[in-house]
């Protein structure tokens, strides 16, 4: 069966979320980083990178 018109999901689909939990935070100071360093941190988010 072709697809190239539609769009398909591989994913397990729950339940919707009842509420939406938001916390409001403050960005104090933003930094540049080099786009490699952006490209890793997207690939790999919850790796810790020191950016300082």
């Amino acid at each position: 069966m072709e697809n190239n018109d539609k769009l398909v999901l591989n994913t397990i689909l729950v339940c919707k979320e009842p509420e939406y939990r938001t916390a409001e935070c403050i960005v104090e100071k933003a930094i540049e980083i080099p786009k490699t360093l952006f490209s890793q941190m997207k690939q790999h988010p919850l790796y810790r990178y020191d950016v300082s």
